[in-house]
């Protein structure tokens, strides 16, 4: 009713312009107040919207964050409450945090193996593989361009373990090195002892994956030890 007697104060003061009856000059001005009384709840309501849990806007929020929808309302925003938490970081307590956060029971394992000094790194080739080269996938030499399985002058990739370079381009990752002197350069995410694997659900790889790429640093190449199911 406030936007109705704010609209009754600005009518003449006479006889004619009074509302205090069932009329039509009444029912046009409780029409033209209902408006702004719209507006004020939905105005009253934004503060609903800076919580994952509550926004009223999840699919604005998740273009937001450049989040794809998951299977349900709730991993949806779970997912957003993990990429809402994000305050910026690159200990490996935050990186691990971050992912949990968002739904992931992973734990970040650093490169060197715990308990022996002085520190000696994990060898990536016992985690991982280097995505081999090809022209064709399932081994069809015959296979045309055009074709399903025909993947010309590219590289495939059949270790989902070594999260390098995943940008959708015909470029093919960095080769895992050889010498051990890079070796530190891997960061191992799994279970909660190294090495066993950590459970990721298969209909949220992609969003693991581009997760992962986003907050890790830059000049670390991943291992990821899991099973998707």
């Amino acid at each position: 009713m406030i936007f109705f007697r704010q609209l009754q104060h600005l009518l003449p003061d006479a006889l004619a312009w009074r509302t205090v009856t069932e009329k039509m000059l009444r029912r046009y001005l409780e029409g033209l107040a209902a408006a702004p009384a719209d507006f004020r709840a939905f105005a009253d309501a934004i503060y609903s919207d800076r919580f994952p849990a509550t926004t009223r806007n999840l699919a604005a929020w998740e273009r937001q964050f450049g989040l794809l929808a998951g299977a349900s309302e709730s991993a949806r925003r779970q997912q957003l409450a993990g990429a809402w938490q994000a305050q910026g970081g690159q200990s490996p307590r935050y990186l691990q945090d971050v992912m949990q956060a968002a739904g992931f029971d992973v734990y970040l394992h650093e490169w060197w193996k715990p308990g022996i000094m002085p520190r000696e790194a994990h060898d990536p080739h016992d985690y991982t593989e280097y995505p081999r080269f090809g022209t064709t996938q399932c081994g069809e030499p015959d296979a045309q361009c055009g074709e399903p399985d025909a993947f010309c002058n590219r590289w495939l990739v059949n270790e989902p373990r070594y999260l390098v370079n995943l940008n959708l381009t015909p470029n093919a990752p960095p080769p895992i090195p050889v010498a051990p002197a890079r070796y530190p350069s891997f960061l191992y995410w799994g279970g909660a002892t190294f090495p066993d694997a950590a459970d990721v659900p298969a209909a949220r790889r992609g969003e693991f994956e581009r997760l992962l790429l986003k907050i890790c640093p830059t000049h670390l190449w991943l291992v990821t030890i899991v099973h998707y199911v």
